[in-house]
C-alpha cells in the first residue's frame, strides 16, 4: 500500500477519478473519506476508511488519521479538499517533533510555515507578489458599507470573493455598483469577503505535482468552458505550452515550498501578463489528463515515491478535452464534445453509474428545442 486519500467531500469528481488514476502510474491507494462519497465506489481502492465532517474538529481525530496511515502504510497522503489540507496541517503541527505521523504529514505538504497561506486566497496572493507573479488588486472591506467605497478605488468592475473557497462558490462579478450591492446580500460565507480589481483576459488554469517547492509537471490549459459560467469549474479545457502561466506557476510554489498536487487559476491579459486568480491546494479535474496533454503529474508522483527521476515528454499544445461528465451535465446535446477528446471513465462501473445518472437528471432538466 503507497497511498491515502483523505477527503471530507461526497461529491467532488476529480477525487472520486483519483483511485483509477493512481492504478494507471502502478500505486495503489486507501480512501479516508465519509460514507457516500463518490471516491468509495471506485473499484480501485483496496482499503476503505471511514470519516464524518466533524470529526475534522475534533481531538481524537489524531488517532483515526494515524490509524487510516498504518492500515494503508501510507508513504504518502493526498488531501482531496481544502478542509482536509488545513486538517492535516493542524496535526502536523500539533505532533512533537519526531513523530512518524508528523514526518509524513509534511512530506506530503511541504512547508509547515506556508500552511496557513495555501488556503488563505489573500496571504497567497501576497506571497504570490513577493515572488514577482502579477496579481491583481485586492482589498479586505472593514464593513458591507466599506465596500463601495473601496470598489470606486479600484477604479472599475470588481469581483467579490470569500478569502476560502472553491469551485467559484461565493465569487461575484461586478460591473457596476448595483451588481456589487446584489452581491453583498447573496454573500453567504462567515469570512468576510475581499475586493479584487477585474482583470479582463482569457482564463487558465495550472495543475501540478510539485516536491519540496518544485514543480516537477504541470498541464497548463485554457478554460474554454466551465459550468455555471463565467466563474464555475472547467468542462472543456485546451492544452498550451504554459509559457508565463507555467513560470508564475512555478515562482509561487518555490515560495510556499509546496509539496503534492495543486491547481492555479490564472487571467492572462492582452499583454500575456499572467495574473493569480487562486491557489488551490489540491487536484482538479485536469490533473488525471495526463495521457492527452503530455506532461502528467500522476507519472511524475509515482517517479517521486518510487525514488525515480521524472522527465516530461513534450506538450501537446492545441488538443482539447472535454471533461466526463462535466461536459454533458453542462450541455446534455453533447455538442459540446465536438473536435475534443472525451475523458469518459472507463473500466470504472460504480462511477460510470453515478455519472450517467449525473448526465440523465441534466438532459431531463434541460429546456426543450
Amino acid at each position: 500500500m503507497r497511498v491515502l486519500i483523505v477527503t471530507s467531500t461526497l461529491d467532488w469528481l476529480s477525487v472520486a477519478c483519483l483511485p483509477q488514476a493512481l492504478q494507471r502510474v502502478g500505486l495503489r491507494c486507501a480512501v479516508l473519506a465519509p460514507r457516500g462519497c463518490l471516491a468509495h465506489l471506485s473499484r480501485c481502492v483496496d482499503l476503505h476508511d471511514y470519516l464524518e465532517a466533524d470529526e475534522l474538529r475534533q481531538p481524537h481525530s489524531v488517532g483515526l488519521l494515524e490509524r487510516a496511515c498504518d492500515r494503508a502504510e501510507a508513504q504518502w497522503v493526498i488531501p482531496g479538499d481544502e478542509h482536509c489540507t488545513q486538517w492535516l496541517a493542524r496535526i502536523g503541527l500539533s505532533l512533537p517533533e519526531g513523530a512518524p505521523l508528523r514526518a509524513l504529514i509534511w512530506r506530503s505538504l511541504g512547508n509547515p510555515d506556508a500552511q496557513g497561506a495555501v488556503t488563505d486566497k489573500l496571504r497567497a496572493a501576497g506571497l504570490a507578489q513577493e515572488a514577482g507573479v502579477a496579481v491583481p488588486r485586492t482589498l479586505v472591506p472593514a464593513s458591507r458599507e466599506d465596500l463601495l467605497q473601496l470598489a470606486i478605488g479600484l477604479g472599475g468592475p470588481v469581483a467579490l470573493k470569500c478569502r476560502t473557497g472553491y469551485g467559484g462558490r461565493n465569487v461575484f462579478l461586478c460591473p457596476d455598483a448595483a451588481a456589487l450591492q446584489r452581491a453583498a446580500q447573496q454573500y453567504r460565507s462567515p469570512i468576510p469577503p475581499v475586493l479584487q480589481e477585474m482583470v479582463s483576459g482569457t482564463r487558465w488554469m495550472s495543475s501540478f505535482f510539485a516536491d519540496r517547492g518544485r514543480v516537477l509537471a504541470t498541464i497548463d490549459a485554457v478554460v474554454e468552458r466551465c459550468n455555471p459560467s463565467p466563474t464555475g469549474p472547467s468542462s472543456v479545457l485546451r492544452i498550451e505550452p504554459g509559457g508565463e502561466v507555467a513560470a508564475s506557476a512555478a515562482r509561487l510554489v518555490a515560495k510556499l515550498g509546496y509539496s503534492g498536487f495543486g491547481n492555479i487559476d490564472f487571467i492572462v491579459d492582452r499583454d500575456g501578463r499572467a495574473c493569480l486568480l487562486d491557489f488551490n491546494p489540491r487536484l482538479s479535474a485536469g490533473t488525471q489528463l495526463g495521457r492527452f496533454a503530455g506532461p502528467d503529474p500522476f507519472a511524475a508522483f509515482a517517479a517521486v515515491l518510487k525514488g525515480e527521476t521524472y522527465l516530461a515528454p513534450p506538450v501537446r499544445g492545441g488538443t482539447r478535452i472535454a471533461l466526463y461528465p462535466q461536459e454533458l451535465v453542462r450541455d446534455p446535446s453533447g455538442a459540446g464534445l465536438a473536435g475534443c477528446h472525451h475523458d469518459v471513465l472507463e473500466d470504472e462501473p460504480g462511477l460510470h453509474a453515478e455519472f450517467e445518472a449525473r448526465i440523465a437528471r441534466a438532459r431531463a432538466q434541460a429546456p426543450g428545442p
